[in-house]
């Protein structure tokens, strides 16, 4: 559960909204530079943490989003999208890759028991490296704890799971 936030004070908060409609302008680029001009206090808030991987990430800045994520972890790891925004940062970043992406995601299997988005990524993970089978119970665990009927739509349009699209097809 996120925990509820105090509203951003002035002047931070015109710096978290430009961050936020330059993001929307499709301009991450400009985002991250109004984030880097907000205290340090209010940069290490969830939301702002959270704001600043997304456009790290549209910027496809690997490196920094998977420190920011990281930084998110260790404050709020409570928090399941800081564990899948990690993950994924460290599959993408200078050094990382799947195996350490999937070493990274497989703490919050446990923390995270009713979190269908770990599960679902655990089985990218596996399908990536080979291991099908692996893959397949991943991705049915993710199915017992989630919308089924959405996880295999967004399932079949995702290439890491193309090795196991025929079995998640007809559900077997």
């Amino acid at each position: 559960m996120e925990p509820i936030l105090d509203p951003i004070p002035l002047p931070a908060r015109h710096l978290v909204d430009a961050a936020v409609g330059w993001l929307m302008l499709g301009q991450p680029g400009e985002a991250v530079s109004e984030l880097g001009r907000v205290p340090l206090e209010i940069r290490n808030r969830l939301d702002v943490l959270q704001l600043h991987w997304e456009a790290l990430s549209a910027q496809k800045d690997w490196d920094a989003a998977y420190r920011v994520a990281s930084d998110q972890v260790a404050r709020f790891p409570g928090t399941v999208s800081g564990w899948i925004h990690r993950a994924y940062a460290a599959r993408r970043r200078t050094g990382g890759g799947i195996a350490q992406a999937e070493e990274l995601l497989l703490p919050a299997v446990t923390r995270f028991a009713d979190e269908p988005m770990i599960r679902y990524n655990m089985a990218c993970y596996s399908a990536q490296q080979d291991r099908l089978e692996e893959a397949w119970h991943w991705f049915c665990k993710a199915l017992a704890v989630g919308n089924g009927l959405e996880l295999r739509g967004l399932a079949l349009e995702d290439e890491d799971l193309r090795p196991i699209w025929p079995r998640i097809a007809v559900g077997s």
